[in-house]
């Protein structure tokens, strides 16, 4: 979306002039409502899930969601 609102092609766009900083990331032993108040609060849709320093999958908001739809007004409203 910030490609497309900025009137840029994508192929001329470097990661870093789009990504969020400081990258906000979580560790696989968090729970789902520590994920969802952080999202929530730092108005993230996906984080990152890092273990040793190395990526090992992305949680989003349908995912957490999913999970916990009654975070739905946090996310939204």
């Amino acid at each position: 979306m910030k490609v497309v609102l900025k009137d840029r092609k994508a192929s001329e766009v470097k990661a870093k002039e789009i990504m969020a900083f400081p990258l906000v990331t979580i560790e696989p032993e968090v729970s789902v409502d520590e994920v969802c108040k952080l999202a929530a609060k730092k108005r993230i849709k996906r984080l990152p899930v890092v273990e040793n320093g190395a990526l090992v999958g992305i949680v989003s908001i349908r995912d957490l969601l999913t999970w916990k739809p009654e975070y739905v007004r946090e996310f939204y409203f």
